[in-house]
Order: structure tokens, then sequence, then C-alpha cells
């Protein structure tokens, strides 16, 4: 039996899942899924994208994975990017 997952599908509630698995800090999840044929600016149904969602929950060694497989740093959600948003926090 073929187990394999398209890992840039949808879920019901918009994520896919590197995004659910970032959302949940699970790098045990996300590691792996960054070495698969994976959208890493895929965004979910509210337009949010991976590096948004490790930046917003501080994950650090995810935001580190990510901009190794390539992500688009300069991408806008709701007005300003993952990096503008972390800075308007004041928390990074």
């Amino acid at each position: 039996m073929d187990r394999r997952v398209d890992v840039s599908t949808h879920f019901t509630s918009g994520d896919t899942a590197l995004y659910r698995a970032l959302s949940r800090e699970k790098s045990t999840v996300t590691k792996p899924l960054l070495g698969q044929p994976v959208d890493v600016d895929q965004r979910d149904f509210e337009g949010k994208m991976p590096l948004f969602k490790a930046v917003q929950r501080g994950v650090f060694s995810m935001v580190k994975a990510l901009l190794a497989r390539g992500v688009e740093i300069d991408l806008e959600i709701h007005g300003g990017t993952a990096l503008s948003k972390a800075a308007a926090k004041d928390e990074y």
C-alpha cells in the first residue's frame, strides 16, 4: 500500500501540512516536510505563509530552515512582510 501524501494539499481549515506543523512548533515534523518537494511560499486560505507563521511563533530554527529552502522574504500579508510584522511587535 502506498502511503504517500501530497504535502501541499490544503486541509479543510486552509492549512497545509507544513503550516500546521509550524503552528504547533513541531520541528520533528517540519524538518522532514522541508525535505519534500513542498512549496515553502504556499499560502493558507487567509493568505498566511509558513515564514510568517514561523516568525510569529518565534520558531527561529524553522525560519532558518525556510530561508535555506529559498522562501520569498518579501511576500506581503495584511500590509507587511514577515520581517516587518516581527519588527513591529518588537519581540525579536
